[in-house]
């Protein structure tokens, strides 16, 4: 199945507005930011606290951000309709590109790693199929998805999800 998504960028990253997602040019659901307020942590910074929830008619996707460690990179818990399903791993150190990859045993590994400051390279189980990137015309106003061979027990949703956050991760 071939896919292309559309999610709008948020003017500011440390927005929590809920954006759409398209697929194909129609409106599939929405994705939206938020934080978790602590005593500790009071102010909102764009780079941590990646939490993103992605709504569809039934059910919601949730990704949490569970681990931020400079050592061991960072990961994000998965839940779907509230069951935990897998996680999302950024194993970044200084010396690799920006990378993230989906970790769930029902379903093939979907990676997005950088190829520059505003494009990626999306792999299903270590094959490329697709790219992601910032549009617009002189600005990034969206970010933008097209993928080939995407297996049927994927949800695009799911995969909206995970771009999001690898490019609030970056």
């Amino acid at each position: 199945m071939s896919l292309a998504l559309s999610i709008e960028k948020p003017l500011f990253l440390s927005s929590t507005r809920p954006l759409m997602v398209r697929q194909d040019g129609h409106d599939i659901g929405y994705i939206k930011r938020w934080y978790r307020k602590t005593a500790a942590n009071k102010a909102y910074d764009p780079k941590d606290q990646v939490h993103v929830s992605v709504f569809a008619r039934n059910y919601e996707i949730e990704i949490t951000e569970n681990r931020s460690s400079f050592a061991r990179g960072k990961q994000w818990e998965i839940r779907i309709a509230g069951n935990l399903t897998g996680y999302l791993v950024n194993n970044e150190s200084l010396k690799d590109p920006h990378a993230i990859k989906l970790q769930v045993p029902a379903l093939p590994e979907i990676a997005a790693e950088a190829r520059g400051k505003n494009s990626g390279e999306i792999a299903i189980d270590g094959e490329v199929c697709g790219e992601t990137y910032r549009a617009g015309r002189y600005i990034p106003t969206k970010y933008e998805a097209a993928l080939n061979g995407l297996p049927q027990e994927i949800d695009p949703l799911l995969v909206a999800g995970i771009l999001y956050v690898y490019w609030l991760a970056m």
